[in-house]
């Protein structure tokens, strides 16, 4: 640190050098946007290039052949890290003050990290079956990107996305959704309507993805070239950094955990979590109320936050890792059980479902997976935990698991009776079995460690409840795998 004569504040020796940096970073990026603004006097041959300044910029344009095109960005890599770190340094504080870090939570160095997970999703080695082209080994490719699919084929794909995957994870609003969806449709403007609306054009392509993964394989449409197509405009929204960035990697998360390869659906669903609790969504909104956040906005935000904790509790419980946030740290309040038709940025304009004893909404299986979610991400705390405040005496363990069991029967016994189903069954979570597995699955969390303690005697009834659970599930899932390999 060296002082400045003339302000006498202490700056970094290549403190220039490192302004300069950042002016061609942000004159790099008004001229993609902006080109007619821009005026990139500083950006010279070594300094940042177009290509570098975003991973997804590898990715090639729309084509048609060959259907997957190879992916090597090492350099591009090794010139963000850098640039990332250099930017880092500059210190954006009072005179005195020491450079600050920009870490994980700045938008440039999230970017580099999600980019890169996203990319792993549909990463694949070529071969010729799919390509006609010899494989080279060592050589990593990605998909090119397609057109959107014609109406007819994106309102099936669309319909399977939100009869299947909303009904569990409700992080966004169909009605939203189906506004583009009739704008693209739409005779008169159609595409061009949508062409400067990059957000509408990510979800778009993702839900269709997603729908492409759901619904029986067919040529007329990839769910990977889909998936690709979607990512040329991750950037753009990921640089936000707000609720539309949740909802983005929301998206990438179920189409991971849908997709037979890819990246972890655990690393994608922190991610989106770290990103809620950067913006208080874990919070009650009560009490963080925004002057700027409409109905609409309001209920997104607790939805998108449930969605990422019920997604990255389940994956850390099965995995047998901490919860990225504690229970005990969050206390937002769940979504309205309603309808997303009575949800605009105006207000509601519906009463909100309150008692068991009413019609399920289409928010309220999702409601009740939320709660039951918690509850195992409260046993897994509870008990599993090095730390675990059960554990302390035989006495204040035993005390802890009926408090949770008891829970546990109180959310069973506000389960509604089930709807009659509408359309084709593509998801487990569509079933009547959905809600028996999950509290099947949550008891034999809850008793695993008793029934394996040779210390203790161990009442036989816990041992039956956790027989008959087992089996239930045994035969429910087998059931189901059936199923979908006659559907297949």
């Amino acid at each position: 640190m060296v002082e400045d004569p003339s302000t006498k504040r202490y700056q970094p020796r290549n403190y220039l050098e490192l302004l300069e940096r950042r002016v061609a970073y942000l004159e790099q990026i008004l001229k993609q946007s902006r080109p007619d603004l821009a005026d990139d006097h500083l950006l010279e041959d070594n300094a940042v290039r177009p290509e570098a300044q975003s991973p997804t910029s590898t990715i090639p344009t729309q084509s048609v052949e060959p259907q997957y095109t190879e992916f090597r960005d090492d350099d591009e890599h090794d010139r963000l890290d850098d640039l990332a770190s250099q930017v880092g340094l500059l210190s954006l504080n009072a005179a005195g003050a020491e450079p600050h870090y920009l870490g994980s939570s700045s938008t440039f160095a999230f970017s580099r990290v999600i980019n890169s997970s996203l990319r792993q999703v549909v990463l694949r080695k070529p071969s010729s079956e799919t390509t006609g082209i010899p494989n080279q080994e060592g050589s990593a490719t990605l998909p090119t990107p397609c057109l959107l699919p014609t109406n007819e084929t994106a309102i099936r794909l669309s319909n399977a996305y939100f009869q299947n995957v909303h009904s569990q994870y409700p992080f966004l609003h169909e009605p939203t959704f189906r506004s583009w969806e009739a704008t693209l449709a739409s005779a008169s403007s159609g595409f061009n309507s949508l062409i400067s609306n990059p957000v509408a054009l990510f979800f778009l392509n993702m839900v269709y993805a997603i729908g492409a993964l759901l619904l029986p394989s067919s040529e007329e449409y990839s769910a990977e070239r889909l998936y690709i197509s979607a990512q040329l405009y991750v950037d753009h929204i990921l640089s936000r950094d707000n609720l539309e960035a949740i909802q983005a990697i929301l998206c990438c998360a179920v189409y991971s955990v849908r997709s037979s390869i890819g990246t972890s659906h655990w690393k994608l669903a922190g991610l989106a979590l770290r990103q809620c609790i950067d913006l208080g969504y874990h919070r009650d909104a009560r009490r963080l109320r925004s002057a700027t956040a409409d109905p609409l906005q309001m209920e997104l935000r607790k939805r998108v936050f449930w969605c990422a904790y019920v997604m990255e509790c389940q994956a850390a419980v099965m995995l047998g890792r901490p919860l990225g946030l504690p229970y005990q740290e969050v206390d937002a309040e769940y979504p309205m059980d309603i309808d997303d038709s009575y949800i605009t940025n105006s207000g509601i304009y519906g009463t909100p479902r309150t008692s068991s004893s009413e019609p399920p909404t289409s928010m309220t299986k999702a409601i009740l997976t939320f709660r039951i979610r918690r509850l195992l991400g409260q046993i897994h705390t509870s008990i599993y935990s090095k730390v675990a405040p059960c554990s302390s005496t035989q006495d204040a363990q035993q005390k802890c698991i009926d408090h949770l069991r008891n829970e546990l029967e109180q959310w069973r016994a506000s389960i509604p009776p089930e709807a009659p189903e509408t359309g084709q069954t593509l998801a487990l979570f569509t079933t009547p079995d959905w809600f028996r597995l999950e509290y099947d699955y949550t008891l034999l969390q809850l008793y695993r460690v008793q029934i394996t303690d040779h210390k203790d005697e161990t009442p036989d009834s816990v041992f039956i409840d956790c027989l008959e659970a087992a089996e239930h599930q045994q035969a429910t899932r087998g059931r189901h795998s059936m199923s979908c390999s006659s559907q297949g």
